[in-house]
């Protein structure tokens, strides 16, 4: 049986190996209201927070590159910076 980006589904779980797991901890993790997705974000990339759009297909991420961005999950789509901020000492 194969599931979602090819990966191959064989358990009784129904559920997925991530085939490149982050090298550091897992920062925050939300699952999306609409669908059947979990995204998480890691120390390894630098991207710390998470929220769903209401449309729970499209995901908001903010990072230490200080940029807020967009991330449509369908159509292969590509992350877009929305917003860029400068925090104050």
């Amino acid at each position: 049986m194969s599931g979602i980006d090819g990966l191959t589904n064989q358990n009784p779980n129904k559920s997925y190996e991530v085939v490149q797991p982050p090298t550091d901890s897992i920062y925050s993790q939300r699952f999306s209201s609409k669908c059947n997705y979990i995204v998480a974000t890691s120390w390894d990339n630098q991207v710390l927070c998470l929220s769903w759009k209401d449309d729970g297909m499209t995901v908001f991420l903010e990072g230490c590159d200080k940029q807020v961005k967009i991330w449509p999950l369908t159509y292969g789509g590509q992350l877009v910076t929305v917003v860029i901020h400068d925090v104050e000492p």
